[in-house]
């Protein structure tokens, strides 16, 4: 549960289009939501923004404390997460950087927001830092009304091979640098885990909605053909509804 302080912010946040007075006047903020990950409720942080070019990124620094904030926990469970920003709404996965890339984006929220160092000297763990990735052809702006069977489940299967083509284009990125590599030193580390990771866990999530979607699809394709049958029948007086009121089937 968000906490009082929280809650204020979340309310003026939202009332005001994104705008939030007091220590934060003029902050670039947003509202992330999880899902947690022991207890499946939904939980609301709002949160600095630290923006690179088109990408959203959020500081797990937790004011220095030793323990990584609860929402990072959630979204390492949950990574596909639900963003607010300014006035709009929408769907994101939670990727963690890894190794240089980090390095070079921790380095970068330290040029925009100093306190991040400070926070850093605090503490023995690594910030994470989280980028956000709009989820859906869409990106971020608001989802398109989804108004029929057929229609969501062309969506949940365009992200799911959207995520599947995003997985196999960054490993051939990485196996490509660490081929290309020459020289002395070591070649690129990995730096993949959490980010396959977290597009393997939100694919798999995703999956069983695919799925039931199918199943659902079918059984109204068959309950449909059934109906056209005995509809079929009915015209040709072979129905159950042509028999004569009080006539019983023969056997």
């Amino acid at each position: 549960m968000p906490t009082p302080f929280n809650t204020s912010v979340i309310e003026e946040f939202r009332a005001n289009g994104g705008k939030v007075g007091g220590p934060f006047e003029g902050a670039d903020l947003l509202l992330l939501t999880t899902t947690g990950a022991r207890s499946g409720k939904e939980t609301t942080t709002p949160l600095a923004l630290v923006r690179r070019g088109d990408a959203l990124l959020v500081i797990g620094s937790n004011l220095g404390a030793p323990h990584h904030p609860d929402w990072y926990h959630n979204l390492l469970a949950h990574p596909v997460v639900r963003v607010e920003l300014g006035t709009r709404t929408f769907q994101a996965l939670a990727v963690p950087a890894e190794g240089a890339r980090r390095e070079e984006l921790f380095a970068h929220a330290v040029r925009v927001a100093p306190g991040y160092a400070d926070y850093q000297a605090r503490t023995s763990r690594p910030l994470p830092v989280v980028a956000l990735e709009p989820v859906g052809p869409g990106g971020r702006e608001a989802p398109r009304e989804i108004t029929t069977l057929a229609g969501k489940l062309m969506e949940v299967h365009t992200w799911l091979r959207g995520q599947l083509l995003l997985v196999r284009a960054e490993t051939a990125a990485h196996f490509a640098a660490r081929a290309a590599h020459r020289g002395p030193g070591t070649p690129p580390a990995p730096g993949l885990g959490l980010r396959i990771r977290q597009r393997c866990l939100a694919f798999c999530q995703a999956l069983p909605t695919n799925l039931r979607l199918r199943s659902l699809g079918r059984f109204l394709r068959d309950r449909r053909f059934v109906g056209r049958c005995v509809s079929s029948a009915e015209a040709r007086g072979e129905g159950p509804t042509s028999r004569r009121p009080g006539e019983r089937l023969s056997t």
